[in-house]
């Protein structure tokens, strides 16, 4: 009955060992952490408040659940701004800002010039940087604003502290990405996969 009893308290013991280990793992993730000086990674409600405090208005749930909408003030622009949840927790994970959309690829590419060089300004080189075109699109061609519609254009840039630009559909996009709330994302589908079989 002792050994049964002792193993019992070592099971117990190591699964708190190992609990606390990976909660303060997750705790230690350098990622950019905020948007606009509002906190990443806390629940939904405080976020809002937060961004509603700072002028945004709240647009709009999107069709997933996990999506919210706002507009408000970025870098000068008017910008539409989406909040990323987290499926289970309601944890903002990640921001997404999309600038006014652009009619000429010049205007285009030079806002997402200037902005890449101001990220860079903050947070150095990105991790990996991408410019191409895809068939049949190339630049100078003249279409290259088509090709940002038709997604054949690829202008893209990662810092590996949860920071992206790119140009996507005729508009600028800056993601802030929390790397620990994705962690709590990957964590809630694999949850809800295994409750799905």
């Amino acid at each position: 009955m002792k050994k049964i009893f002792l193993l019992f308290s070592m099971i117990i013991i190591t699964s708190i060992i190992f609990a606390q280990n990976d909660v303060n793992s997750i705790n230690k993730i350098d990622s950019i952490g905020s948007f606009k000086g509002i906190k990443l990674c806390q629940s939904y409600s405080l976020f809002k408040n937060e961004l509603l405090k700072q002028g945004f208005i709240f647009i709009k749930n999107g069709d997933d659940p996990q999506i919210k909408y706002f507009t408000g003030r970025f870098l000068n622009e008017k910008c539409e701004i989406l909040v990323v949840l987290t499926p289970k927790t309601q944890i903002v994970w990640k921001i997404v800002v999309r600038m006014p959309e652009q009619y000429s690829w010049f205007s285009l590419k030079d806002e997402y010039t200037t902005i890449k060089n101001d990220l860079i300004k903050k947070y150095g080189e990105p991790e990996k940087e991408y410019s191409f075109f895809s068939s049949p699109y190339y630049e100078g061609d003249g279409y290259e604003l088509s090709a940002s519609k038709n997604d054949k254009c690829t202008y893209d840039a990662f810092w590996n502290n949860g920071v992206f630009i790119g140009i996507s559909f005729a508009q600028v996009k800056i993601c802030y990405e929390s790397l620990k709330g994705g962690i709590i994302l990957d964590k809630e589908n694999a949850e809800n996969a295994k409750n799905d079989l």
